[in-house]
């Protein structure tokens, strides 16, 4: 009997090797990346698994078994109805992963439309802006990865970035303000979709 973090462990492998296999070919998938995607040890991979493929084996293995366990829940089919109850446990199974695999295949199409028309960082130099907490001020040239705002005579650097997908800003004139909701409503969208991806192949993994 496995003990939690066996279980555990190998629960993060399963969640990472469904990742990978949505990326790439099982035969291009090393078990290098796996464990560093799982943040698993290479030798605890190793104390359970020969190779990507046995892990492969493995996780069918327990899958036929966690079918023939729900049908073994039910009694020999005597009368109609005893096997109707059956196809109905049989379909019941079957229901519960098509469902959540047919979400993360949709999740996926989505998030590979939206990383195929990314969307551009706004250059603001120049621009006259509103911070929530500073007021209004210029953008003037980035430094590096900066946005350097002029409040007033008063020089402010921020993560350009972060500055970008936070809200505190806001632009005076319509189009740089249309183009700086374009580039936040992107990454809100592209942040939803990969959480919404890694718990759909979590909950996958655990059924």
């Amino acid at each position: 009997m496995e003990d939690r973090r066996i279980k555990r462990t190998k629960r993060f492998l399963s969640m990472a090797l469904v990742e990978l296999l949505a990326e790439k070919p099982v035969n291009e998938i090393t078990v290098k990346e796996l464990t560093e995607r799982s943040d698993v040890n290479r030798a605890t991979f190793y104390r359970h698994y020969r190779d990507i493929y046995d892990m492969l084996r493995q996780m069918e293995q327990e899958l036929f078994g966690e079918f023939t366990a729900a049908l073994g829940q039910e009694p020999p089919p005597e009368n109609e109805a005893a096997l109707e109850r059956l196809y109905c446990r049989i379909l019941r199974f079957v229901a519960d992963r098509a469902e959540l695999c047919i979400r993360i295949g949709e999740c996926e199409q989505e998030l590979q439309e939206l990383l195929a028309n990314p969307a551009a960082l706004p250059d603001l130099t120049d621009c006259k802006i509103n911070h929530k907490m500073f007021g209004a001020g210029t953008v003037r040239p980035a430094e590096g990865q900066f946005m350097v705002i002029d409040f007033n005579g008063t020089l402010k650097k921020f993560s350009y970035t972060a500055s970008m997908n936070s809200g505190y800003l806001s632009a005076e004139d319509p189009n740089v303000e249309a183009r700086l909701q374009a580039y936040q409503d992107y990454n809100k969208d592209k942040e939803r979709l990969e959480k919404e991806l890694k718990n759909l192949k979590a909950e996958l993994v655990k059924l």
